[in-house]
């Protein structure tokens, strides 16, 4: 299912749907992480993004939400791809 959000889709191939945080740049896959809610998901787009693009290029999902535990979820993802 499609969002309002860039990089963020619900995943219904588990049991209960999560909202999947990810991209795609030059045929290489980024996974920014699996959240309950789609915010979280944008959110964590936003945060993940940041690494990917080095700051070069700005692409930013308007959300309000803010969490602390999901920019160390997704810094742990890119620290773990070497990026």
């Amino acid at each position: 299912m499609a969002s309002k959000y860039y990089g963020v889709r619900l995943d219904t191939s588990k049991t209960n749907a999560w909202w999947k945080s990810e991209i795609i740049i030059n045929k290489k896959k980024y996974y920014f992480g699996s959240y309950r809610t789609e915010e979280e998901a944008a959110f964590a787009f936003n945060e993940g993004f940041k690494y990917v693009s080095n700051g070069k290029f700005n692409i930013n999902n308007n959300v309000s939400f803010k969490s602390e535990e999901i920019k160390k979820k997704v810094r742990l993802l890119m620290v773990n791809r070497h990026i």
